[in-house]
């Protein structure tokens, strides 16, 4: 887990930042879900516990601010997914498994190597049923991810 960790700090840390205009999907009207994350200006800085209460956040990102904050909360589902019930977990998983092209879009900016990190992440949370909805991460690991991280997405 630190190993996955590290690697997402690495691959992600110089991800830039979008401005507060910029956060928001153009598809979305309401911006009360991200409204809280518009003080960070590091993903690194963002507390878990921010985290956790507004992961549904993540469903109204726009792709730049998607690819920014995802490594947040995938280093929090790492630190908490064997000892948590906390959703946080789950909804990070949900939001890699793509159901619309709007939920895909907001994948449009990842690097190969990102992608790579991701489905990383992924075969972790398919290697741990016990934990974390595997079958949900199975299925956006064979989905989109597989692809995206050898370039085919």
């Amino acid at each position: 887990m630190e190993d996955l960790e590290a690697l997402i700090a690495s691959v992600f840390g110089d991800v830039p930042r979008p401005s507060n205009d910029e956060l928001l999907h153009s598809e979305c009207r309401d911006p009360a879900s991200i409204v809280p994350f518009e003080p960070f200006q590091a993903w690194q800085e963002i507390p878990t516990e921010v985290l956790c209460r507004n992961y549904d956040g993540m469903s109204f990102f726009s792709p730049a601010a998607f690819r920014f904050f995802l490594p947040a909360f995938l280093q929090a589902t790492l630190r908490l997914f064997e000892t948590s019930t906390d959703f946080v977990s789950d909804a990070t998983i949900y939001e890699l498994n793509p159901q619309s092209d709007y939920a895909r879009s907001r994948f449009s900016l990842f690097t190969p190597e990102e992608c790579q990190v991701v489905a990383s992440f992924l075969e972790v949370m398919v290697a741990n049923p016990e934990h974390a909805d595997s079958e949900t991460a199975k299925a956006a690991l064979s989905g989109f991810w597989s692809e995206a991280a050898h370039g085919a997405a």
